[in-house]
């Protein structure tokens, strides 16, 4: 893995420390870019989002086949220290605001390979002070299933997909799962959604988003 430019880490005594380590599974392509990150371990809070902002930065040496460059798949732990705010009423702590400490990175294997890879588009953009980000227009109710209604299941699904030009999702994925069948129903509520698309330079251009599904329970 290549170093990374450090991150922006709080100044001063925090009051309220807390860690956490999210991991991933990842594919590493010909050129050493960070393809198809997804939750193996997720942490459950704004660690997560963190996580998978980090992960997309990385950039490693290729893996070499007979001289060849080729896709391989590695496990990624990515470690916080991060200070959260205590919510004064309850006592409880509230989401992680700023990292403390730089985070750490570990690569492993993984117990269960894919034979073959699927990898996402790589000549996307990422959202910055040059591009516009897509704005939605259209969104639409993921259902439950029988089987999460009768358990009393729910949660947050995380989705990444490509708002393509013309402001239709496209390669729509599962990051971090639910089960019960409450991930097909994240996807498919997802493929409904309509944007305007992202603008650079005043044209139309895909860009990768990642989104929370949620499936809330009234008890």
């Amino acid at each position: 893995m290549l170093p990374l430019a450090p991150f922006e880490t709080a100044e001063g005594k925090c009051e309220n420390e807390v860690n956490g380590s999210a991991l991933l599974s990842i594919l590493v392509d010909a050129e050493g870019r960070l393809r198809n990150p997804t939750f193996l371990q997720p942490i459950g809070n704004e660690m997560d989002r963190w996580a998978l902002q980090i992960a997309s930065q990385d950039r490693f040496t290729p893996g070499t086949y007979n001289g060849v460059p080729v896709v391989f798949a590695q496990s990624l732990r990515i470690s916080f220290h991060v200070c959260a705010e205590k919510n004064h009423e309850t006592g409880r702590l509230m989401q992680p605001n700023q990292m403390t400490a730089q985070p750490v990175q570990d690569l492993g294997g993984l117990s269960d390979t894919p034979e073959e890879a699927f990898l996402e588009p790589s000549d996307l953009n990422s959202i910055g002070d040059s591009i516009k980000a897509p704005i939605l227009v259209q969104s639409a109710a993921a259902e439950f299933t029988d089987e999460a209604r009768r358990g009393k299941h729910g949660g947050v699904c995380i989705v990444s997909f490509v708002v393509d030009r013309d402001g239709k999702p496209q390669d729509v994925r599962i990051v971090e799962k639910l089960g019960y069948g409450l991930d097909q129903k994240a996807i498919e509520a997802v493929k409904r959604y309509q944007f305007k698309p992202a603008i650079k330079d005043g044209r139309p251009i895909p860009v990768t988003l990642t989104t929370e599904v949620e499936f809330r329970i009234y008890r």
